[in-house]
């Protein structure tokens, strides 16, 4: 399936196609517009005018399935926040719900923060440690949302945030190595799931789970890295000392996997077998395979390429 990676530009035309049925936005260079152009056929050019597009039967119904309650709310966000919706934005799908979760998690955020590159490194992960200090534009409205003038010049010692999405009577709870699905929170809220960030040096904040909470299985979602694997390690080693197990949760996508040298990745494998780096390790036969063959082919898996419901779903759990 091909990704949208839409720039909020592509966003306002593709609405201005379902409220207008024509637009005159230049946004025909983009893979996904071209996408429904030409293989879905659900817009095209106007006859005679190669610069302004026009909706096709069926993409209205399109639209409505799979853009307007996003677009809805990302306006709503933006009026609110007193950030302009015009064209000129260059921030993305991504962006955006990033800006959202700072918002949402915005007391939070203040209580600890860290270097500008540190922040993107955790905040826009999938865009790297330096998406911030060479997108000015963008670290401006983050700046704005969190009210600060500027990041500090280096990272605090502590940077335990407490990033959970809550729900009253969970059914599962989910810590996650990084933000990707917190930032999805209606997912987790519609399958009765709670989740827990504990990327980074985020675990000791797992000693604020309540005791009833360890009634309820837990399981880790991650990327299956060197890096992933540690923490799940050392959140193995908190849950035990506790009489509790926490299973790690196996991709159902097994064939996304991305070499280690990728963009923006500096987790290597350590020469050792992951599963010799424990004294008495949790993982099946399945994992210990995948395991195998990422670590021999220099491969990982991103925790942000599975979905969060099939991911489950593959795992034996009802969501």
């Amino acid at each position: 399936m091909l990704e949208r990676k839409l720039k909020w530009s592509h966003l306002r035309a593709l609405n201005e196609l379902y409220t207008k049925e024509q637009t005159s936005a230049q946004i025909q260079d983009n893979a996904f517009i071209q996408h429904l152009k030409n293989k879905k056929r659900l817009i095209a050019n106007k006859p005679g005018y190669q610069n302004i597009l026009i909706a096709k039967p069926g993409y209205l119904q399109y639209y409505q399935d799979n853009f307007l309650k996003a677009y809805e709310r990302y306006t709503l966000f933006l009026q609110s926040n007193n950030i302009t919706t015009d064209g000129r934005h260059r921030f993305d799908e991504y962006d955006l719900e990033t800006f959202a979760f700072i918002m949402e998690r915005k007391e939070e955020i203040l209580a600890s923060v860290p270097s500008i590159r540190q922040f993107s490194s955790r905040m826009f992960k999938e865009k790297g440690s330096k998406y911030l200090d060479t997108h000015p534009g963008i670290a401006s409205i983050v700046l704005n949302l969190l009210n600060l003038e500027a990041f500090p010049g280096s990272d605090t010692t502590e940077n335990q945030w407490r990033f959970v999405i809550d729900h009253p009577t969970p059914n599962l709870i989910v810590l996650c190595e990084n933000i990707a699905n917190l930032k999805r929170p209606w997912v987790a809220r519609t399958h009765k799931i709670e989740l827990w960030y504990v990327g980074g040096n985020n675990t000791t904040i797992l000693e604020q789970i309540s005791p009833e909470k360890l009634e309820i299985p837990l399981l880790y979602s991650c990327d299956w890295d060197q890096h992933g694997l540690e923490i799940y390690k050392r959140i193995h080693e908190i849950f035990n000392s506790k009489n509790k197990n926490i299973q790690i949760l196996t991709p159902y996508n097994q064939e996304c996997f991305l070499p280690e040298s990728s963009p923006n990745h500096g987790s290597k494998w350590k020469d050792l077998h992951i599963t010799h780096q424990w004294k008495s390790h949790p993982f099946n036969k399945e994992q210990t395979n995948l395991l195998s063959k990422l670590i021999n082919n220099k491969q990982w898996i991103e925790e942000e390429s599975q979905d969060l419901v099939q991911l489950l779903q593959y795992n034996g759990f009802s969501v």
